[in-house]
């Protein structure tokens, strides 16, 4: 009779067999060609490593054409730093490296200390103008431009804050043509719950500077800048907004040509694509009642300024990211 445990051996045995015919594979394996191919696997994380190494340090190449501070105030903006931290981060580097750097956030950052100071409580929320002069001097401090002439884009438009609640801003922000490098600008903004209540006290400010510096011009060192407004840039809503024009869902609402739809339901279509279009003058004069509010825009007293062409229907936002191309793609 086989013992009860023979079952338990036997497979003990086979067990031990198996782990023989192992250990004689392990001798016939050659210790060298295990060393290279550790060699191999890594020198290959280590050219990964260079490579990640690399591309790290190009993402990060326009740090070699700024200060310091600049590169400081570039990270504290974009990362949102607290103001410790930052007071923190400075008071490291001054200490550990005898770098002369600012004791406080506030300076590094350049944060203006009188803005609080130049907020009008009026339009129905607060408003704050610092001028287009302003922003161009800011932008090129000590340097002298380059160019002749600054052709200015405008665009005004309202930005919801919060989704519970109907705070809102309005800025007037401008681009200049000739500087294509140069950030967006703000020259204004209102806060409020609504859009600011009166046009005129939104937008004279802007337009009694443009036409002193087209008159005048800006002067940086013994070099005349000439300035000029090309266009007004805005959605539909805002576009209304700014030159006192009835709401674009109206019937006579176009403002290129002198059109009236007609009613389709709950939507205003415009059948004609060769009525007569609209002029500068007839604007002006309201030739079309119809198509102006009971008030007058205050860019119509903008010099050499034509409230027809150099307010922008046509844009690709609109027309091409947000608009009909985006729901035919």
């Amino acid at each position: 009779m086989i013992p009860a445990q023979a079952p338990f051996n036997t497979i003990t045995e086979e067990r031990q067999t198996i782990s023989d015919d192992e250990v004689i594979v392990h001798e016939d394996f050659d210790l060298s060609d295990a060393e290279a191919g550790n060699d191999v696997d890594d020198n290959r994380d280590i050219n990964e490593l260079e490579d990640v190494y690399i591309e790290s340090d190009n993402t990060y190449r326009f740090f070699d054409n700024i200060t310091l501070e600049e590169g400081l105030r570039y990270i504290a903006i974009t990362k949102k730093l607290p103001r410790s931290t930052v007071n923190m981060l400075l008071a490291l580097l001054r200490r550990k490296l005898n770098l002369r750097l600012p004791a406080d956030s506030r300076t590094l950052l350049k944060t203006p200390t009188k803005v609080g100071l130049e907020i009008q409580h009026l339009l129905g929320g607060q408003f704050w103008y610092q001028g287009i002069e302003t922003v161009l001097r800011n932008y090129f401090q000590d340097t002298i431009p380059q160019t002749d002439q600054f052709s200015l884009q405008v665009s005004v438009d309202g930005l919801p804050l919060f989704n519970s609640s109907a705070r809102q801003l309005w800025p007037i922000l401008i681009k200049v043509e000739e500087l294509p490098n140069a950030p967006v600008m703000m020259i204004g903004v209102f806060c409020g719950f609504t859009k600011p209540n009166s046009i005129t006290g939104f937008l004279q400010p802007m337009v009694t500077e443009v036409n002193n510096l087209q008159e005048k011009g800006m002067l940086f060192g013994d070099k005349m800048i000439h300035v000029k407004l090309r266009m007004f840039i805005a959605d539909a809503p805002a576009r209304c907004f700014i030159k006192a024009t009835i709401s674009y869902v109206g019937k006579h609402s176009c403002l290129k040509c002198s059109c009236v739809g007609i009613h389709e339901g709950s939507k205003v279509i415009f059948t004609s694509v060769d009525d007569e279009l609209r002029t500068d003058a007839g604007f002006r004069n309201r030739v079309d009642k119809e198509h102006h509010k009971n008030w007058k825009s205050p860019l119509e007293n903008l010099a050499e300024f034509n409230m027809i062409e150099d307010v922008i229907v046509a844009d690709r936002l609109h027309l091409i990211d947000l608009g009909g191309t985006k729901k035919v793609l």
